[in-house]
């Protein structure tokens, strides 16, 4: 299948080419607004990170119906001195009260001047600032009254949005009518969806700030490698097709599905990441397989010959060779990993969160479409541009960096630096061994206090609008800030109030609760020690489901909310691993026909992903250089990143490692044996995988420059995998781990070895094979150079290799 889609390509390549400049226009164009569609960016609304099916979405639903379809939008204005200005505020919010009331009704309207001397009214006191400095109006948006509409009302969906924008929009204009009164004040206008909005509008601008940064960075470093800006242009034609193919497929699910601007901002981050990865992979391995630097083959051609392919030079018999060979490596590489890293991302379906299965299914196609660029839309343009890839790269000019440099002739030596750390880690496995294991485990420790979160206005910068309304609201109108936990029972009377006065009023971390009936139902307002999203408050939470009401009962709040988040992620673990890193392990098995591999790196990737969470938590939650990072803590990591960086963690881990070892199965292969085996491995890798970790990790630093909370912890937590898991994992201790285990480590059953090795096309060897024995085999598994799996899958293997 590879060797007919390489011909096909060096054949239509200019066909390819344009195909995918279609592909990109059609994608682009709705998802940009285009042709008078509502943009990508238009049609987003809020991150839903509630669990389906649980008590706090289901009390949270229950709650909504209660309290109708109505709107309330709230204004806070700040910048006064009611012990002096009261009067004159209210003289000027005399025409602001005329105006609300034609448009929602004089009951609709809420706020401390509706009544004579405020100052000295207690019942509305709670509207006024306890330093006096402002107040707050409360303004209802119901045209329905007391009835509530279908979900199939459009009409009346329509009607209610154009009188909530109406209200909100002369609500702004309070401000300018109380500037001559003090020129300073301020007002901040509040509802959910403006809190979404606000959201919405930070991730676009994290986007665009994260892609202006990467774009330019990772083109940099790839010109220092390859010497020539055609030639480093490849990888990023990769990252700008993951772009365009990202916001049109997101433009596509939100079609069908509620899309937030985090879920948009993380998918498309991780796609331009894996596509320059994927790019370069293609890159590297099609200018090795040119064998850049020798004679032109074309120069000993008849001369008719040589014309010909001075006009169609794509057609050069070297060009399809290089192309057919590169896809049969390199392609099947970038399938591989791919997969590797498609399958856990799907698997945070099983969590139960809409936010994450967005970005599960969302992703993986992404990152399936990150995959088919590199295999169609780069090889077309690596064939048109093949005659520019003869520049020697800068990096070799510099001594300390020269192993990063990739050779125009694609050669490699089985002596490196990267040989060299595995040589050394060899020599003393045990002391190598046993310091990573203690670095890992003192990364991980924070781990055990780590405290997921489900925010909403925190997610926004410090100093956003609405994050100031929220921390103006509790310091100032402490009566009406947010309820902490609400509960509501399916029962009314004396048997739930005895419940809630008895009960709910005495268990543990509850400080006071006022209740009321709506209909059928008791709902009881839950005030908690501390802060509604603390760990204080989550044990409430659980203190109060532990007891036994009367009637049905869901206890619903920000806090509860968090306690189902932690128990759907902690529930869908086993799944997870299952599907995601058990189908890895799947992939390594039939890579290496080996049982030991895949464990060790199972149980490597998971010291790696812990690191890297523990690490997060010391900074993010913890607050440990908090001021350089750009990070204000606010008591917890995202509960939405930490699940979103563990199958994108377990997945890049995974697919590094696939790379690694399909280069030692090669070598094995061709009867080497030992330790030897895993230092050619890393040398033979070492250079295109640490540029493409480069690559990834100045993706990934570029966002985590973003302001919005939860993009930051995303892209910091992948940031520290992809280090923790390049310097300590790969270098120092799986080769300290493979040289313990010796010859055990190739081991297998022989009826999985066969298994395996049928579905490779061939046997990967056992250990207590001889040298004659496994090379036979192996050419069963190699065969010709021109054969699929004749050259090593990495894209990085000795030219020698290919011969």
């Amino acid at each position: 299948m590879l060797s007919w889609l390489a011909r096909r390509i060096v054949k239509d390549a200019w066909f390819v080419v344009a195909t995918w400049a279609v592909i990109a226009f059609v994608l682009l164009t709705p998802a940009l607004g285009g042709a008078g569609i509502d943009g990508l960016f238009n049609r987003l609304g809020p991150t839903k990170t509630s669990i389906d099916g649980s008590q706090s979405a289901q009390g949270q639903s229950i709650y909504s119906a209660l309290q109708g379809d109505g709107v309330a939008v709230t204004l806070q204005v700040r910048g006064l001195d009611l012990d002096t200005q009261i009067d004159a505020v209210a003289a000027a919010l005399a025409p602001v009260h005329a105006d609300l009331n034609d448009l929602v009704g004089e009951v609709n309207v809420a706020d401390p001047f509706v009544v004579p001397d405020p100052l000295g009214n207690k019942g509305v006191q709670a509207f006024i600032a306890q330093d006096h400095s402002g107040f707050l109006m409360f303004v209802t948006v119901n045209p329905n009254g007391r009835e509530i509409a279908s979900p199939d009302d459009t009409a009346y969906a329509r009607k209610l949005q154009r009188d909530v924008q109406r209200v909100t929009d002369r609500l702004r204009r309070v401000p300018d009518d109380l500037r001559q009164i003090a020129p300073g004040v301020s007002g901040i206008v509040t509802t959910d969806a403006l809190v979404s909005e606000a959201v919405n509008d930070q991730a676009a601008a994290d986007l665009a700030r994260g892609e202006a940064l990467a774009l330019p960075a990772a083109l940099i470093l790839m010109v220092l490698v390859f010497g020539g800006f055609l030639v480093a242009g490849m990888p990023l034609l990769g990252g700008i097709t993951s772009i365009v193919s990202s916001l049109g497929v997101l433009w596509l699910a939100s079609l069908m599905v509620d899309l937030g601007g985090l879920e948009v901002t993380v998918i498309t981050m991780i796609g331009l990441g894996l596509s320059i990865n994927n790019a370069l992979l293609m890159t590297v391995r099609f200018r090795e397989e040119l064998g850049l630097g020798r004679a032109d083959p074309r120069a000993t051609a008849p001369p008719a010959a040589r014309s010909r392919r001075r006009r169609t030079g794509r057609r050069d018999p070297l060009i399809a060779e290089a192309m057919e060979r590169t896809m049969l490596t390199a392609g099947r590489t970038v399938l591989v990993t791919t997969a590797a890293v498609a399958l856990p991302l799907a698997a945070l379906v099983s969590v139960g969160a809409p936010s994450l299965r967005v970005t599960a299914i969302a992703g993986a196609v992404v990152v399936a479409l990150a995959a088919l660029s590199a295999i169609t839309l780069v090889p077309a343009a690596l064939v048109l541009l093949h005659g520019f890839m003869s520049r020697p790269p800068l990096l070799s000019r510099v001594p300390v960096l020269r192993a990063l440099a990739h050779p125009v002739d694609g050669s490699s030596r089985d002596d490196g630096a990267f040989a060299a750390l595995a040589r050394g880690a060899q020599a003393r496995p045990w002391p190598v061994l046993a310091a990573c294991a203690a670095l890992l485990a003192l990364l991980a420790w924070p781990l055990a206090h780590l405290h997921p979160l489900v925010s909403d206005r925190e997610l926004l910068p410090p100093n956003a609008d609405q994050r100031v309304y929220q921390r103006v609201l509790e310091e100032q109108y402490p009566n009406l800030a947010a309820t902490d936990a609400v509960l509501i029972m399916q029962a009314t009377g004396d048997s739930a109030k005895s419940f809630i006065d008895e009960q709910v009023a005495h268990a543990p971390g509850v400080s006071s609760v006022t209740q009321t009936k709506a209909g059928q139902y008791t709902v009881a307002y839950l005030s908690l020690e501390g802060s509604a999203s603390s760990l204080s408050a989550e044990r409430a939470v659980a203190a109060v489901r532990a007891l036994n009401p009367p009637a049905d009962t869901w206890v619903t709040g920000k806090a509860a909310t968090q306690v189902d988040f932690r128990s759907a992620l902690v529930g869908a673990l086993p799944i997870m691993i299952v599907i995601g890193m058990g189908a890895a392990m799947l992939l390594m098995l039939l890579m290496t026909g080996s049982l030991i591999i895949p464990l060790l790196a199972l149980l490597t990737t998971a010291l790696s992903l812990a690191a890297s969470l523990g690490a997060a938590t010391l900074l993010i939650q913890d607050g440990h250089l908090a001021g350089a990072l750009g990070v204000t803590p606010i008591g917890g990591v995202e509960g939405y990143a930490v699940a979103t960086a563990l199958a994108l963690g377990a997945g890049l881990a995974m697919s590094r490692e696939l790379i690694v070892l399909t280069h030692m199965r090669d070598r094995r292969a061709r009867g080497e044996r030992g330790d030897a085996v895993v230092a050619a491995g890393l040398q033979g890798t070492g250079r295109i995988l640490s540029v493409a970790g480069a690559v990834l990790l100045l993706v990934l630093v570029s966002f985590t420059t973003g302001r919005l909370i939860a993009i930051k912890e995303v892209s910091l937590i992948l940031a520290l995998m992809v280090v923790i898991d390049a310097v300590i994992v790969r270098l120092l201790l799986f080769p300290a781990a493979m040289s313990l285990l010796g010859p055990r480590a190739w081991w297998a059953p022989p009826s999985l070895r066969r298994w395996a090795g049928v579905r490779t096309g061939g046997g990967s060897g056992a250990p207590e094979q001889s040298a004659d024995a496994h090379e036979t085999e192996g050419a069963g598994a190699t065969g010709d150079a021109r054969e699929p799996g004749a050259c090593d899958e990495s894209g990085a293997a000795e030219s020698g290799a290919a011969e």
